[in-house]
């Protein structure tokens, strides 16, 4: 099964199936864009295997980031959990997506490589999150350095719980 939408207005997205009031349950409010064409494309990959646990969290993380040229792509492998009910909840907000069998995760992200058609490409795990305004961070630093390859930012790596470990920074 596969399917392709792409619909960036979150005015009907669904509510949470968790009411915590933080990220990524509760959206912070959507800065002003003046040109929103002036923006890199970003193509973000989430590959997913009975992670239904944590997926709603991550693709949540992705789509409220409300970010002008995104094109989000859910590669799953086959789950035998909840997780194709969850990605079909958001199906309006998502571009492309498959349950399908697969090799595994390098080959789940290629699959979904080879769907991506955006300037920049991203793969994020099924449980794990970006930060509020991540992606504009990101294109803030591919204007700064258009000669660059990758962009890299700072990690904060938490419990189950979402209590905060550590941060990692890159190093560069």
């Amino acid at each position: 099964m596969s399917s392709t939408h792409s619909n960036t207005n979150l005015s009907n997205f669904p509510p949470p199936k968790e009411q915590t009031g933080t990220w990524p349950w509760v959206a912070p409010e959507v800065p002003s864009l003046k040109d929103p064409e002036a923006y890199p494309s970003i193509s973000i990959i989430t590959p997913n295997l009975n992670g239904g646990a944590y997926l709603e969290g991550t693709i949540r993380s992705v789509l409220l980031q409300a970010y002008p040229k995104l094109e989000y792509i859910v590669m799953d492998g086959g789950s035998t959990d909840d997780s194709v009910d969850i990605i079909k909840k958001y199906v309006p907000w998502i571009t492309y997506w498959e349950c399908q069998k697969d090799r595994g995760q390098p080959h789940a992200i290629n699959k979904g490589i080879e769907k991506a058609t955006g300037n920049w490409i991203a793969y994020l795990n099924s449980d794990d999150l970006y930060l509020p305004f991540s992606l504009f961070d990101i294109a803030r630093g591919i204007q700064k350095h258009p000669q660059a390859n990758w962009i890299a930012a700072n990690t904060r790596v938490t419990d189950a719980e979402g209590n905060l470990l550590n941060t990692k920074k890159p190093d560069l």
